[in-house]
């Protein structure tokens, strides 16, 4: 089974790096599953149509505006 992680961007001296944390590589691996790193692309759907599942990592926060909601600190 192929399971997709999503990937996380991060700026390290003024450069966009997208990147995964590998301890959850690692618990993909241990569970006899296939990691597939899912990067943040615009045909993305090229890539996930080759996983089974998928593994969201999170990161920031999602603006509140895009479910309809206002914005807190």
């Amino acid at each position: 089974m192929k399971i997709g992680i999503t990937t996380r961007i991060i700026y390290e001296d003024g450069i966009r790096k997208q990147f995964v944390n590998e301890q959850y590589i690692e618990y993909v691996k241990k569970a006899n599953l296939t990691p597939i790193i899912l990067p943040m692309i615009d045909n993305i759907e090229d890539v996930l149509c080759l996983c089974d599942a998928f593994l969201i990592t999170g990161g920031e926060d999602i603006d509140s505006l895009w479910y309809n909601e206002e914005r807190s600190p």
